[in-house]
């Protein structure tokens, strides 16, 4: 089932451990992972370094970064547990301003390593200084996967994910499950058959009444079970209907279902394109993200990612590559009456790429959205978003946004945002509900896992988790009976409204 996995797999966000290894694995291949074997250190006292030693905690990502002289560790801890997440040396001053900002008593997430680049700016996790380690750091770091020392221990393994979950995930607020309950009964199984086959089924039971695609095990959370169906599911589902079989029994069905979710997403894609008076009428980005053309006096533009505008991680090259496709995109549009802007199909990726689309469809400052973590019983402070006019051109007509229970993740931030502008209709269906980035963590065995555990609120401070945004014209989206006339009833819908006005 590894192919069928991929196929239905989505882009995450950049989670907090993400940025931070991205950040510093960058700034190391840049500066060949020390400074200059020709400058005379400085003594300790006035070293740069300095002001950044020390232990910083993110309490409520379960995260923190012990600073000891040119050495950096990234840890993850709960109550009971304290593992190595990452560990970096020989680094210096320039090497940890390039992945955080230091503000007063906080180290802060670099905006442009994960979370943003240039005036674009999501927020991400906060580290604040500490007198000393977690309480559960105190001894030094546990074994885990690659240690000399390390020993397999499911129950142990087990133990780390309740708890992760039970001081971290909103899911479980959200979905009311009893998690002692599940935790009760998946130590009743592994200690009858204590095994990592066992183990991985009782997480899988457990995660399954959590309902949310940005939870799941797997480092691309290849296992996890969203709130509603995407596009792909509901596919692979048609074709087991249409075989008359309940589950995939060999290679060919594999081979085969794969090939029927193709064929739909190219037949979509022709259905849409033929809204055009000609091929050579459609345009497309470098990055094959961005696709748009003019009928009528009315704009189609479809954001097919929120992610892949440059080929690897840096951010800045991602906004200006966008940035530059945008240019070209609004400049062919701005003279229509009206704008359709398609993201049905949009898994999500990055916040701030949400954010800099945005900015393109705004006259003045907008206040987009608020965020916080959990904290325990509690939350963190909210930090409110804002964006402002960027860019060339500026499209300022009645836009239709067409959205589906596949819009999901960043494409969400865009929608929530993009709801606040009064020229905006959504369309479709209300968004899938995973705003949360990902938090992902490993357990001692070495196998990954993330869960949700943020709250993105609407300005008004809803939080939309589970539910997704509403749409203000509700019709379904790329029905089977549609697919097989050919047709797009949304896309017409929306040409329609937008030629009345």
């Amino acid at each position: 089932m590894k192919a069928i996995n991929y196929a239905l797999k989505h882009t995450k966000k950049h989670a907090t451990k993400v940025a931070v290894v991205s950040a510093l694995s960058l700034t190391l291949t840049a500066c060949g992972g020390s400074s200059s074997s020709s400058e005379t250190p400085a003594q300790p006292t006035a070293s740069p370094m300095a002001k950044y030693q020390g232990v910083w905690l993110a309490p409520s990502y379960g995260k923190g970064i012990d600073i000891k002289n040119n050495e950096l560790t990234l840890f993850d801890y709960t109550q009971d547990f304290c593992f190595v997440d990452e560990e970096f040396d020989d680094l210096d001053a320039n090497d940890i301003a390039n992945a955080f900002n230091l503000s007063d008593d906080e180290l802060q997430l670099e905006q442009k390593e994960g979370y943003g680049a240039g005036d674009i700016y999501a927020p991400g996790a906060i580290f604040s200084k500490e007198e000393s380690m977690p309480a559960s750091c105190a001894q030094g770091f546990m074994r885990q996967l690659g240690d000399d020392d390390f020993t397999l221990n499911v129950e142990q393994d087990l133990a780390y994910f309740y708890q992760t979950f039970k001081e971290f995930s909103v899911s479980i607020e959200l979905q009311q499950v009893d998690w002692e309950n599940l935790y009760t009964t998946a130590q009743q199984k592994l200690a009858a058959e204590p095994t990592e086959a066992v183990l991985m089924d009782v997480l899988v039971d457990m995660i399954r009444p959590l309902k949310d695609g940005h939870t799941g095990l797997g480092g691309d959370l290849e296992i996890s079970f969203p709130n509603k169906p995407y596009f792909t599911l509901r596919l692979f589902n048609e074709f087991l209907e249409m075989n008359e079989l309940t589950h995939i029994e060999n290679v060919f069905q594999e081979q085969a279902a794969i090939t029927y979710i193709r064929e739909q997403y190219n037949l979509v894609n022709e259905i849409i394109a033929d809204n055009a008076d000609s091929d050579t009428d459609i345009k497309i980005d470098d990055s094959e993200n961005l696709m748009w053309f003019e009928v009528d006096g009315i704009g189609y533009l479809q954001i097919a990612g929120m992610d892949g505008y440059a080929n690897d991680d840096d951010n800045a090259e991602q906004l200006a590559n966008l940035d530059s496709a945008l240019d070209q995109a609004l400049t062919d549009l701005q003279y229509t009456q009206g704008l359709i802007i398609d993201i049905r199909r949009n898994m999500g990726g990055n916040d701030f790429i949400s954010l800099a689309i945005a900015s393109r469809f705004i006259d003045q400052q907008l206040f987009a959205y608020q965020k916080q973590a959990r904290l325990g019983d509690s939350r963190t402070a909210i930090r409110e978003v804002y964006i402002s006019p960027r860019g060339n051109i500026q499209y300022l007509n009645p836009i239709v946004l067409l959205t589906s229970a596949t819009t999901l993740s960043a494409a969400e931030v865009f929608t929530m945002t993009m709801k606040n502008l009064p020229q905006v209709t959504l369309m479709g269906e209300a968004t899938q509900g995973e705003f949360s980035d990902v938090l992902e963590k490993t357990l001692p065995s070495g196998l990954n896992f993330g869960l949700s555990n943020e709250y993105y609120l609407t300005t008004t401070g809803d939080w939309l988790e589970g539910q997704g945004v509403p749409v203000d014209i509700e019709l379904p989206t790329f029905s089977k009976a549609e697919r097989l006339a050919e047709v797009d009833l949304i896309l017409e819908a929306a040409f329609n409204l937008l030629s009345a006005q």
